[in-house]
């Protein structure tokens, strides 16, 4: 029961679970994004695991055959740093990134792999 202007009133609450997806992009870690890709934000621990020199940009943890990013040649383990030539430092601004460019455009990706850095164009669908 909650009081409200004087009046006790009793309130009924519904609680839900958020599926496994949902809490993930809720706490802006993977989460599948129309290029058929899945990415994570690089932890200190992750850093250090893979050999990384930096925790900046979004780590692809796995990407879906025939869609956009595997078509574009992006890899399982490329870290993205920028989109469309604006920094990503993590998956709140690559969502943020993707969000903001329309359907059907062809925009350049960052990626570093291994010791090299190159550029993928990839068209969003």
């Amino acid at each position: 029961e909650v009081v409200r202007d004087g009046k006790s009133m009793s309130l009924n609450v519904r609680i839900a679970i958020l599926k496994d997806g949902e809490q993930k992009v809720a706490r802006g870690e993977a989460a599948e994004d129309p290029l058929g890709m899945q990415g994570q934000d690089i932890t200190p621990e992750l850093a250090q695991s893979l050999n990384l020199d930096s925790e900046e940009g979004v780590l692809v943890s796995d990407v879906t055959a025939g869609l956009s990013a595997a078509e574009a040649g992006i890899k399982r383990g490329d870290v993205i740093t920028e989109i469309d030539r604006k920094p990503i430092s993590n998956m709140i601004q690559y969502n943020r990134s993707l969000g903001a460019i329309k359907k059907g455009r062809t925009v350049l990706f960052l990626i570093r792999r291994g010791g090299s850095t190159i550029y993928i164009a990839v068209k969003i669908k």
